[in-house]
């Protein structure tokens, strides 16, 4: 059996259980688990930011010293304070 099914096999048999905050379990797990994807993508942009030459970095706009403040998340929050539309990193 798969992960995949016995994962829909034990979703359907078990009782819905809830924790004292009112949210479920797999709830909370799932968001954590997709917390946890979007750092690990935001570390692997970041690097691969790094790792690009200079003339790439010019050709997309930024200069070394901006790579850390792109991945800051108040960078995006001071962006929209100002009114400028910013997308946030992943």
């Amino acid at each position: 059996m798969s992960a995949h099914s016995l994962y829909h096999t034990l979703a359907f048999q078990a009782p819905a259980v809830t924790s004292p905050s009112g949210h479920e379990p797999r709830n909370v797990l799932h968001r954590l688990a997709g917390r946890l994807t979007k750092l690990r993508q935001r570390h692997a942009d970041a690097a691969q930011l790094r790792n690009a030459d200079e003339r790439d970095l010019r050709d997309i706009g930024i200069n070394r010293g901006d790579i850390e403040r792109l991945f800051d998340p108040g960078f995006a929050q001071e962006y929209a304070e100002r009114g400028q539309p910013w997308v946030t990193p992943r």
